[in-house]
């Protein structure tokens, strides 16, 4: 996987040196190249070039992409433990249900014992899943391919992205996350001589969050209209109120990207604050739940064996 990423890379560059020494500039030869590069990369380097700006454009990329880089490193980071355990426990339940419930249950019923109610339920669920893994295997690969097919669907992009968004927890982290991404990127963008309307159409490229575009898009068509940058983010509550009041300063005090800067600065600090509480909260309730799982397990086993010792000391 190394080796064949390093090919790639190896083949881009020359790729890209033959265009611009055979007279092409960079933007035509990543032109040329498309596969290797977002829109929004594309877009940033034309108006670099447009502007006069490219090596301070590239700079910016770089930093831009470094910074997604750690955010997504601390995505991975918060999740990475919570989603491990979950699948250990999914494992693990799956194993003891279709292993060791069956052969509790006929040690029971062996020595004519009864099991309970709810041993019995976890025998017919061990059965059902033993018994009809092609069904089950057949269900997930129609709906893997069910979402396949309409995940290109606006409707059901929309409906998906709404859902994100509601999502306890994760969802305040990627909109904070898509917030900090759309700061840089104009921060970015005017840096590198844009106005705010090309601005606007390249972080609109960047974007496929249906919410956040439509909001985007919106913000575009009343900048259009010869509103304030401050007006435009207000009217859509994009932003919090402290970052809304700091972008309306800049923009009437002519230092409109200094306050973008800092707007960053804030959303990146309550980014952090959003990742401790997502710790502090998830831990705990993935080990109630894990540990309520195995109570069930264990309570119905023990209950089992409590009512069959019963029965053998009245006899």
């Amino acid at each position: 996987m190394c080796n064949d990423g390093g090919r790639k890379i190896s083949k881009l560059g020359s790729s890209l040196v033959e265009e611009i020494e055979g007279g092409n500039t960079l933007n035509q030869a990543i032109n040329l190249n498309k596969d290797y590069f977002n829109s929004f990369y594309v877009s940033m380097v034309q108006l670099g070039e447009k502007c006069g700006k490219l090596e301070n454009t590239l700079r910016l990329l770089s930093t831009y992409y470094l910074k997604q880089f750690q955010i997504a490193s601390k995505f991975k980071k918060a999740l990475s433990y919570p989603i491990l355990l979950l699948s250990f426990t999914l494992v693990l339940g799956t194993l003891v249900i279709t292993k060791l419930i069956p052969i509790i249950c006929n040690t029971i019923l062996g020595i004519g014992g009864t099991i309970s109610s709810s041993l019995a339920f976890l025998l017919k669920t061990s059965r059902f899943i033993t018994s009809n893994v092609l069904l089950e295997i057949s269900i997930l690969s129609f709906l893997i391919a069910l979402f396949n097919l309409i995940k290109g669907n606006i409707g059901f992009r929309r409906i998906i992205d709404k859902f994100i968004f509601n999502t306890p927890l994760i969802g305040i982290l990627i909109s904070r996350n898509m917030q900090i991404n759309i700061v840089n990127a104009m921060t970015m963008a005017l840096e590198s001589g844009a106005d705010i309307i090309e601005t606007m159409e390249c972080i609109i490229d960047m974007n496929t969050n249906m919410e956040i575009v439509e909001k985007l898009q919106t913000i575009k068509m009343l900048l259009r209209q010869g509103k304030g940058i401050s007006i435009c983010f207000t009217s859509v509550k994009l932003l919090n109120p402290w970052c809304l009041s700091m972008i309306r300063v800049g923009e009437q005090g002519g230092c409109l990207t200094e306050a973008l800067s800092r707007v960053s600065e804030v959303l990146q600090e309550e980014l952090d604050n959003d990742f401790d509480k997502l710790m502090v909260y998830l831990e705990p309730v993935i080990t109630l739940l894990i540990a309520a799982f195995i109570g069930f397990l264990v309570l119905t086993v023990v209950t089992s064996f409590t009512s069959l010792m019963n029965q053998m000391g009245g006899v």
